[in-house]
Parts: structure tokens; sequence; C-alpha cells
């Protein structure tokens, strides 16, 4: 009786083995265990060397603040120490775009921030997207520093809501077109991944289902071995990749990381701005120019065009502001605002150009206070929606999606003349009682 019933034990265990490890893998597992071995073979393709690696001194300290592309040839593995190591003691503002294929680094970009407080690439996601397509690259990193609580530990602050906004934008430009994208914080010459968005292009996994059916049904042994492979994937927790379909959704407007040189964003990436009148209607002054604008706007949402652009003059600079903004709100785009006082440099405005949307707008305060060599770039810009950007090798001419420029000022006397000409719309505010 016990042999018989041991017997009976030892074929249940046989068949339940040969049921569940011997048999053929389903689609569904032939597919699990696919998408296993690229994640695998992804993971291994960018395995980055750990430890701090010596960079050039001089490079380093003549990279250029106001942003430039540098030719390279870097090792893949080797690169995101090395940009650990140029960032270095670098202030918090600096961020690094490098471009490869095949393994290799072959350019890269380099700009510093607006201030201590902003980590702002002045390279917009269209621009990274042609950069990548240009030069053939399968892969973007992007990385800036991070540095921990008390700026000397080995840690680092997790990144920001405005950092994985940025993230999310990026990827959104480049995984579509077959590049993929790896964003780094980095602290003390260290670097810490923390998003990868993967195109599904790149290693695509129908070679993967193709490997693993070739083998599927062979023969019982070769079974039991994709059965435990597979086992072996499901328990074991290897690096998350995200698809280009399945990019960082964040669940809000991207706002330029961190801040720009004025711009209406808050730590938690809010338009700060949008507390005000978001609409014309909801404005209690100047009617004659709100009517004027009312007019206009509905006008340029008819045609499906962006509004004229637009010169707002007179007393008053927070009524002036006010209506810029509801300007915005009536248009249904993003609105970001610089002060003219405050750009000096052409790298100011380019990050203010950098991040613009179709028909957004852009508003400039204090118009009369921009340098005239900027109020011509900015002119040409606003006329045919246009910049010259300096590009690996040499100087080459950028498309920009059309804008709406929106000039705030006390006397159109005062506006720069270039930009004078530019304006289709011409608001004055007169004095209010």
């Amino acid at each position: 009786m016990a042999i018989t019933l041991a017997l009976f034990l030892a074929v249940a265990i046989w068949l339940l083995i040969v049921r569940r490890y011997l048999r053929p893998l389903t689609p569904a597992e032939v597919c699990a265990l696919a998408n296993q071995r690229r994640t695998s073979q992804i993971a291994r393709y960018f395995l980055p060397r750990s430890s701090e690696a010596p960079v050039d001194s001089d490079f380093k300290s003549n990279m250029e603040a106001d942003g430039r592309f540098y030719r390279v040839s870097e090792s893949l593995s080797e690169f995101p120490a090395l940009a650990a190591g140029l960032l270095k003691q670098k202030k918090h503002e600096w961020v690094i775009f490098a471009f490869a294929r095949d393994r290799e680094v072959k350019a890269i970009w380099a700009n510093k921030g607006l201030d201590r407080e902003s980590v702002l690439p002045l390279l917009s996601p269209e621009q990274v997207r042609m950069t990548a397509t240009q030069e053939k690259c399968d892969t973007v990193l992007v990385f800036h520093n991070h540095p921990g609580a008390d700026g000397r530990s080995w840690g680092y602050a997790p990144p920001s809501q405005a950092d994985l906004n940025s993230a999310a934008l990026f990827a959104s430009a480049l995984t579509p077109v077959g590049a993929n994208l790896l964003e780094y914080v980095c602290t003390q010459g260290r670097h810490f991944r923390y998003h990868q968005s993967i195109s599904s292009t790149f290693m695509p996994v129908s070679g993967f289902v193709a490997q693993v059916a070739a083998a599927n049904g062979r023969s019982a042994l070769g079974n039991l071995a994709l059965h435990r492979e597979l086992e072996s994937g499901r328990s074991s927790s290897g690096p998350t990749w995200v698809s280009d379909r399945e990019h960082v959704s964040v669940g809000r407007p991207y706002v330029p990381a961190s801040g720009t040189a004025d711009a209406l964003v808050d730590d938690d990436g809010a338009y700060p701005g949008r507390l005000g009148p978001e609409h014309l209607a909801d404005m209690r002054c100047h009617p004659e120019v709100i009517a004027q604008l009312q007019i206009a706007v509905t006008a340029a949402l008819e045609r499906g065009e962006p509004l004229d652009h637009v010169l707002i003059y007179g007393p008053g600079d927070s009524e002036k502001s006010e209506i810029a903004q509801a300007v915005a709100g009536e248009l249904g785009v993003r609105c970001f605002r610089v002060s003219g006082n405050g750009v000096r440099r052409t790298h100011d405005l380019m990050s203010a150009l950098a991040h613009l949307s179709n028909r957004d707008v852009l508003v400039v305060s204090e118009l009369d206070g921009l340098p005239s060599d900027l109020a011509s770039i900015l002119s040409a810009a606003a006329e045919t929606f246009c910049v010259d950007v300096r590009g690996v090798e040499s100087a080459e001419r950028r498309r920009l999606p059309p804008f709406t420029l929106v000039g705030l000022a006390s006397r159109v006397s005062d506006v720069p003349a270039p930009l004078r000409r530019v304006f289709g719309i011409i608001c004055e505010l007169q004095q209010q009682p």
C-alpha cells in the first residue's frame, strides 16, 4: 500500500513538472521572456563605470556658460563618470547633454543656467531631437548637479517635480524618432540615474520574440531551461525601462526646470500668475483696450493662427501684466514672462525662446530696457520664427514654433527701434481716474 502511494505521488509530481515546466511556453510566456531578455540586454548596454573619472581641467574651466556644442569621442560606459567629473565643483545650474551612437558619445552640449537656482537647458526639446537626428544618435544623456542637503554629502537630493516634468518632455520628443533618453543627477563627482525612456525601435522586442520562439518546443530539456529563465527573471528586481509609449507621466503641464530668469513658475510647477485674471472678460479696467484685444483674439482663434504680436504701453505696470496674462488665458496657451531689464546676454534671451511651444505667449515687461543688440535678435525671431544657433560644426538656423510676443512699455518712443515694426496690435493704456 505504501509503495503504491509513493508511486502515485511520484507520478503526480512528474505529471505536474511535465505540465508546468517541460511543456512549450505559451505565446504570452514567450513575449514575457522576450521582454525580460530585452531588459537585461539594455541594462548591460547602458551599464556605466561607477567610479570617478579624471577630466581635462582646461576643458572643464573653458566650458562656455552661454552654451555651445563640443565634438568628442568617448565611451558610452565611461561618459557618465566623465560628465560627473566635469560638473564636480561647478555651480548647481550647469547642465550637459551627450549625444551617443553605437556605444560612443559623439558630441556634447553644455550651458549654465541663469542664476544659482535655475537648471535651464538652452536647447529646446525640438533642438535636441533635431541634433539627435542629424548626428544619427541612438541615445541622449542629460546630466545636472543635484547636491545633497549639506552640499558635501555623497548622497543626493531626489529629482524635483520640475526635473521629472522636463524628462517627460524631452522623452516625448526623442523616443518617437528612435532615440533613448537617460537623465542623471550628479553630486561630488558621482552620478545617479533617475530617469530612462527607451525607444521601442531600440533593440526591438520582436527580435527577442523570434529568438525565444525558435528555441521553444525543441525539446523537453530546452523547455525546462526556458521556464527556469522565465521564473528567474520574474523573481529578480532589475531596472524598469520605460518605452516610448510609457514614458514618465506627470499629470501637469511642463514648466522649465526650477524657474527661469523671470518665469512664472514655483517649486511644484504651477503658474502663480494664474491667480490673476484668466480671461479678458475678467478685466474691469481699460474697456476700449480690452474690446480691441477681444476682437483680435477671437479672429486669431477662428483662423487657427497665433495672435499678432501685441505692444501694450502706458502707465500701470500691474495692469499691463494682468492684460497680457488674460490674453494668454483667452488663447488657451502658456504664458512665459521675462523682464527686459533682466535680459543682458544672448544666453538669457535664448533661454526664454527655447521653451516656447506652438502659439505660446512670451511677455517681455520693461521692453524699453532690452539692449539694442538683443532687441534685434528678438525682432528677427518674432518676424521669422527662426534663430541662429551655434551647431556642432558651425552656426545654423533653427525654426521656432509660431508664438505671440507681448511687449510692455511705458512709452512707444522708448521701445528699441528694431522691435517697433513687429507689433501688429498696439494698445495704449490711459491714466485711470
